[in-house]
């Protein structure tokens, strides 16, 4: 049996194929990818956009910079803060967002003229404390949970 040195093997050839296969079938994949995740965030910004102008429907009056400052000012305000705090208790999320909301709202203050929230933080702190004490009274015992 003489063999053809110049001539690749059918198995080398047949690996060579699959690997141009898989390689098209990864990109494909990535192509894919990008398009669902494209779609979600799109989903995503008509959403939040939605309820924007849902509960502000005159939002188009105002340029981004104007929208920008009012949700900011609107963020800082304890009402609001006291709000995400309960959703984030009620669905379980364990790391607080009210903290990073806070530097956020601190920067923006600096180079806004948005009204102080220093301090709203802490007397969240103090009513929830409070509310945990009226429950654990309420129950009669610890409220580990």
């Amino acid at each position: 049996m003489q063999t053809n040195l110049k001539e690749e093997p059918k198995a080398l050839q047949k690996a060579l194929e699959q690997k141009q296969q898989a390689e098209a079938r990864l990109a494909a994949e990535r192509t894919r990818y990008a398009a669902d995740l494209r779609t979600a965030q799109s989903r995503h910004k008509h959403m939040i956009g939605g309820a924007v102008v849902k509960y502000f429907p005159g939002v188009y009056c105002f340029d981004e910079a104007e929208v920008n400052e009012i949700i900011m000012s609107a963020l800082a305000t304890r009402e609001c803060l006291r709000t995400i705090k309960t959703i984030e208790r009620r669905n379980h999320v364990e790391e607080s967002h009210t903290d990073e909301i806070m530097k956020r709202v601190e920067a923006m203050r600096k180079t806004m003229d948005l009204p102080n929230t220093v301090g709203a933080v802490e007397d969240m702190a103090e009513e929830q404390s409070a509310v945990k004490g009226a429950y654990q009274k309420r129950d009669g015992g610890d409220d580990n949970g």
